[in-house]
């Protein structure tokens, strides 16, 4: 019930203490069910590492049990962490509405499994370019959360409803509003977790829009909540890198470097010390490391190796911004020529993906072009 408050923390001791309980009285049931509510709660919480743990704990541990919420509950562990890793999107998609559909016919005790299984499946439908199926499935999570005054649960939906289908629509309006609905949403109920990623989602989206300045403030905010949270867990690492991109953009090469090498000192003490929760996803790293080609004006065997890299990554626009960055690292070095292709092809990248940041780089081709 904690983690449903959005008491992450308290639920996460409540559970550890709930697990030799469960041992101590010989259910096997029981103990699956606290390892995947676990496995939820530090999905909640951002280290997916340990989340991913829990669930293969419980599937080794669940083995001979029959019972139909159990399969579908680790079904959907199981494709939650494929989702983390954005392996096989198409395979996440149909998994995740089945398991919605199986929970839903379970009845109430299905519930929570089937509105987290659309949580995914939702924005998932919008990155394939099928909007309508997204809207449908939307529009039947947020029912389905306001019939059951699910606050939590909403907040969320009203998110991935923003970062999915409004952000693949290149819907401005509509996405920016629904960031800020989450934002009061999560403030009112104080769901900091929630807050946290509503302040970074509203950082990004004016960084894609080249509205930079706002998008320090939102990112300051972000990392002065997510410092309170956590001093190196994931949030500071990603408001600090979409800092050191702000700060890059801007012409400011020593503070993104500077922000860069912090966020390494993070993860190298993090590795040192065995812990999970300051690891990242792909496309974070990718942006580090463009940023890093960036300041040490990096080659262009390197900069080609990270353009392949990043072009593996399912859904994102990394590879967009990749090749943006190394426009401006060749305007920088006095290489308009490729500076101007390199924009060309972002923007060419950007409006194959119906991507918002296409306006960004179309003002850098006027301008280059008019330096010329």
């Amino acid at each position: 019930m904690r983690g449903r408050l959005g008491l992450h923390e308290a639920a996460s001791a409540a559970l550890e203490e709930a697990l030799p309980l469960a041992r101590s009285l010989g259910s096997r049931t029981r103990e699956v069910e606290v390892l995947l509510d676990t496995a939820m709660v530090w999905d909640w919480r951002e280290d997916f590492g340990l989340a991913e743990t829990l669930v293969e704990q419980a599937e080794q541990l669940a083995s001979g049990l029959r019972s139909p919420i159990l399969e579908v509950r680790l079904t959907l562990g199981r494709a939650r962490s494929a989702f983390r890793r954005l392996v096989d999107p198409l395979a996440i998609c149909e998994v995740t509405v089945a398991v919605a559909e199986q929970a839903l016919a379970l009845g109430p005790e299905g519930y929570e499994t089937a509105v987290a299984a659309l949580l995914i499946a939702a924005p998932l439908h919008a990155y394939r370019g099928e909007y309508e199926r997204s809207a449908e499935l939307f529009e039947q999570l947020l029912r389905l959360c306001e019939e059951h005054n699910d606050s939590m649960h909403l907040t969320m939906a009203y998110n991935n409803r923003a970062a999915g289908l409004w952000f693949s629509l290149r819907n401005e309006s509509r996405l920016v509003s629904d960031f800020e609905q989450v934002l009061t949403t999560a403030r009112t109920f104080g769901f900091t977790l929630v807050e946290l990623l509503a302040l970074c989602n509203l950082a990004e989206v004016n960084y894609v829009l080249a509205n930079y300045e706002r998008c320090i403030e939102f990112t300051e905010l972000a990392l002065e909540e997510g410092e309170r949270l956590s001093s190196d867990g994931l949030r500071v690492m990603v408001s600090l890198l979409l800092l050191a991109r702000c700060r890059l953009v801007a012409g400011e090469l020593a503070e993104a470097e500077r922000l860069v090498r912090k966020i390494r000192e993070m993860q190298a003490i993090a590795r040192s010390e065995d812990r999970t929760e300051s690891e990242w996803a792909e496309n974070y790293e990718v942006l580090c490391r463009a940023i890093e080609l960036s300041t040490t004006y990096g080659t262009d065997e390197q900069w080609e190796s990270l353009s392949i890299r990043a072009a593996k990554i399912p859904f994102q626009n990394d590879d967009v911004e990749v090749l943006e960055l190394r426009g401006l690292a060749s305007e920088r070095k006095g290489d308009p020529a490729t500076a101007a292709r390199m924009f060309s092809l972002a923007a060419d990248r950007a409006r194959s993906q119906s991507s918002l940041i296409e306006g960004r780089i179309r003002a850098r081709i006027a301008s280059l072009g008019s330096l010329r």
